[in-house]
C-alpha cells in the first residue's frame, strides 16, 4: 500500500488538486447564486396579453422559428412572420391556424389564452435578410399594421453548410452570415424596442448559440456572429433593465433542425417543439436573462465551463473542434449519399 502511494505520489497529488479545484468551483457557483438571489433579484416577467398584442418572429418558417411562432400563437399572441419564401410563409400561416383550431376543438380550450382560428391574426412579410440592407419596408409595415408589439424573436440565422476552415471556399459567404446573424438582429431591435420602452413592457428573444460562449473552430464566423448577439443582448438588458423589458439571449447547443442537418434526436438534441416549450418556460424575470433553454444543454454548458476552469479554455476549444469535425464528416457522408441517390 505504502509502496503504491510512494510510486504514484505525483498522480495522487494531481487528482487531489483537481478534486480540490472541483469542490472550490462548485462552492463558488453556489455562493454566487445565493448572493445574486438575495441582492440582485429582478422583477418577475409577466406574459402580458389582452388579445391585442403582437409577436414578431424572423426566420419563422422552419425549426425553432416555426415552433416559436406556433407556441406563441397558443399563448394567444397575434403573429407577424418574416421570411424570404412567400409560399413557405403562407403554408406556415395556414398550418398554425389549423393547429390552433384543432386544439381548440379537441380540448375545448388548450388554455385560457387560446383564440379561435377566426380571431387570431397572422400576417406575413417577405424579406431576405441575407441581401437586403434597407429595412424601411419592415419599419413601414410595423408602424402601419402592428400597434402593440409585445414580443420580438430574432431567430433568423445562417451558417456554413459544411463546417470548414476560415479561408476555404464555401457557398455561403462570410458577408451573408454577418448580414443575417448580426445586422438583422440589430436592425430589428432598432425598429421595435422604442415602442416596447414607451409601453414599459416587452420581451426580446435573441437566438444565439452555445458556440457564442465556447468558441467553435471550423465555424468561426458563425460563432463570432452569435457572440455579438450575446454581447448586444447583455448590454441592452442592462441599459433597459428598469423599463419593464426582458431581453433574453438563448444559447441552444444542438436542436434537430435544417441547420444541424436534422441531427438524430437524443438526450442532447431535442426536437424544436420540446426545445421551444422548455425555453419559453425558462423565461421568468425582466432584465437580462441568459438561458440555454433545455436541461441537457445546461449540463453541456456547465461541463464546458468546468473543463475550461480546470484545464484552460484551449482544452474546451479542442474538444468542441473534435465534436464539429465528427459533425462535418457526417454532413459530407449525407451529401454523398444524396448525390448518389440522385444519380440513380
Amino acid at each position: 500500500m505504502f509502496s503504491f502511494l510512494e510510486k504514484n505520489k505525483f498522480l495522487l497529488l494531481t487528482l487531489a488538486t483537481l478534486g480540490f479545484k472541483f469542490i472550490c468551483f462548485l462552492l463558488t457557483k453556489i455562493i454566487i447564486r445565493i448572493f445574486v438571489a438575495l441582492f440582485f433579484r429582478e422583477k418577475r416577467f409577466k406574459w402580458f396579453n389582452d388579445g391585442n398584442q403582437w409577436a414578431v418572429i424572423t426566420g419563422a418558417t422552419d425549426g425553432i422559428g416555426y415552433e416559436m411562432s406556433q407556441q406563441l400563437a397558443f399563448k394567444g399572441y397575434n403573429l407577424m412572420l418574416i421570411g424570404r419564401n412567400e409560399n413557405k410563409l403562407e403554408q406556415t400561416k395556414l398550418k398554425i391556424l389549423q393547429n390552433i383550431s384543432i386544439c381548440a376543438q379537441e380540448k375545448n380550450k388548450l388554455n385560457k389564452n387560446v383564440k379561435t382560428m377566426s380571431s387570431i391574426q397572422i400576417r406575413t412579410m417577405v424579406f431576405d435578410f441575407s441581401t437586403s440592407i434597407d429595412y424601411s419596408s419592415i419599419e413601414h409595415f410595423v408602424q402601419s399594421n402592428l400597434h402593440d408589439i409585445f414580443i420580438l424573436v430574432n431567430n433568423v440565422g445562417t451558417s456554413l453548410t459544411i463546417p470548414q476552415r476560415f479561408v476555404e471556399e464555401c457557398p455561403i459567404s462570410h458577408e451573408e452570415i454577418i448580414h443575417v446573424n448580426i445586422i438583422a438582429a440589430t436592425k430589428m431591435m432598432e425598429l421595435i424596442l422604442s415602442s416596447m420602452i414607451n409601453r414599459k413592457r416587452g420581451l426580446v428573444i435573441n437566438v444565439a448559440s452555445l458556440g457564442a460562449k465556447h468558441s467553435c473552430p471550423l465555424m468561426s464566423v458563425y460563432t463570432a456572429s452569435k457572440a455579438y448577439v450575446s454581447t448586444l443582448s447583455n448590454c441592452l438588458a442592462e441599459e433597459y433593465r428598469n423599463d419593464g423589458l426582458a431581453i433574453v439571449a438563448l444559447y441552444p447547443w444542438r436542436v434537430s433542425t435544417k441547420m444541424t442537418a436534422y441531427h438524430k434526436i437524443d438526450f442532447s438534441t431535442p426536437n424544436p417543439c420540446d426545445y421551444v416549450r422548455s425555453a419559453l418556460s425558462s423565461i421568468k424575470h425582466c432584465g437580462g436573462t441568459e438561458i440555454t433553454g433545455y436541461w441537457s444543454h445546461s449540463f453541456i454548458d456547465s461541463l464546458f465551463n468546468m473543463v475550461s476552469s480546470f484545464g484552460g479554455k484551449q482544452i474546451t476549444i479542442r474538444w468542441v473542434k473534435s465534436i464539429i469535425t465528427k459533425y462535418r464528416r457526417r454532413v459530407i457522408e449525407m451529401m454523398q449519399e444524396l448525390n448518389s441517390f440522385n444519380l440513380v
